[in-house]
């Protein structure tokens, strides 16, 4: 493809890697988007020049699942360390769970994690928003304050210890699910759960504590596929209703 007008970025000779090929070919970038892709692409000019010959070029990756723990947490992660490991990583855009303290189940939340990632994050980022029994009420306007999606928690107790970083975002009681999802639901945002039913594994790691296993191996154990499939089984279900 010839294009024939000045552009910010060209990333020349690299092997360009999608779904179903590979093919060396120049990459043109005006106003942040892809305006050409091709072999020999003839331009006005480019205000950068990247020679990629012998390197990969690959789309930007999007991972929906991280947890940066920020605000709250920032020995654990914060959005600098943790986009930084993204960006090396060939991560483009990252979309954070809500379990930071405060839990993101407030309008004024939203904003104020935003303000704190956009000061940090080295690549792009979107917000998940709690969805629990404590949050029914408040999922619209959570909605309407920017979150790309909002996440349940099936247990209804949050890990001992970290209580603060559950608030909201759990099922205190299993038939919050349907009131839970009909919120969601008439907010037309992606509402995604964590799976697992917690009477079934705490059943199981009591059944283990009581043989004296402490291994790792036992924590994978305590989560026997069953207790994720009995879950799935109930959101379907509730999701088609």
């Amino acid at each position: 493809m010839a294009l024939h007008r000045p552009v910010d970025l060209l990333i020349k000779s690299g092997t360009i890697v999608t779904p179903t090929d590979m093919f060396s070919a120049d990459v043109a970038v005006a106003d942040g988007k892809i305006v050409a892709i091709g072999k020999g692409t003839h331009l006005q000019g480019a205000d950068q020049l990247i020679n990629a010959e012998g390197k990969f070029l690959l789309p930007g990756v999007i991972d929906t699942h991280v947890h940066f723990r920020d605000p709250g947490f920032p020995q654990r992660e914060d959005f600098e360390s943790g986009s930084r490991a993204a960006a090396s990583g060939g991560i483009t855009m990252v979309v954070d769970m809500p379990n930071s303290v405060p839990t993101v189940v407030e309008p004024d939340t939203v904003k104020m994690k935003a303000e704190t990632c956009e000061k940090k994050s080295l690549v792009d980022f979107g917000l998940y928003g709690g969805a629990g029994t404590r949050s029914l009420g408040k999922i619209k306007a959570v909605a309407d304050a920017g979150v790309l999606a909002f996440k349940t928690l099936l247990a209804n107790y949050p890990t001992p210890g970290r209580e603060p970083e559950f608030i909201g975002l759990h099922l205190e009681k299993d038939e919050s699910l349907i009131d839970v999802s009909k919120e969601v639901a008439e907010t037309g945002v992606v509402h995604v759960f964590h799976a697992e039913t917690d009477f079934l594994i705490r059943h199981e790691v009591e059944r283990l504590k009581s043989m004296g296993r402490t291994d790792p191996l036992a924590h994978v154990e305590s989560r026997p596929a069953y207790a994720e499939v009995d879950a799935i089984s109930r959101i379907v279900m509730v999701g088609r209703e």
